[in-house]
């Protein structure tokens, strides 16, 4: 992401825009930047957010951020906050988060057999 997004979000809240809105699912920006692995999002706001705020789905964004595999995002969200890495659904493991990288990274999201998300207890 560009350095002119963050300008770019920080003027429209500037503005008026309201940093709690929703999409249909319940994300907001903050969620929507950690799905999206947009790190300079989170770092520039995460002092202005709730962290702890889930969407529909019971997902922080730290939940997205590690689900999409981006151990960056992931690794920013835990340093700068106190969160909880469990929701109703998941666990969030740092082997899960590096395998889906590395599986996203090689375009064989089965490699290796086992794993993460092979199973249906709802873990990654």
């Amino acid at each position: 992401m560009q350095a002119g997004k963050v300008d770019k979000i920080r003027c429209l809240l500037m503005l008026g825009a309201d940093a709690r809105a929703t999409d249909l699912n319940g994300n907001t920006y903050f969620h929507l930047a950690a799905r999206d692995g947009r790190t300079e999002v989170l770092e520039a706001f995460i002092g202005d957010v709730d962290v702890t705020s889930a969407n529909n789905d019971g997902d922080t964004a730290l939940h997205l951020a590690a689900k999409s595999g981006h151990v960056d995002a992931v690794k920013l969200l835990l340093q700068k906050s106190k969160l909880d890495a469990r929701n109703k659904y998941v666990l969030i493991d740092k082997f899960c988060i590096e395998y889906r990288y590395h599986a996203h990274a090689s375009h064989d999201n089965n490699s290796g057999g086992g794993g993460c998300g092979d199973d249906d207890d709802g873990e990654l």
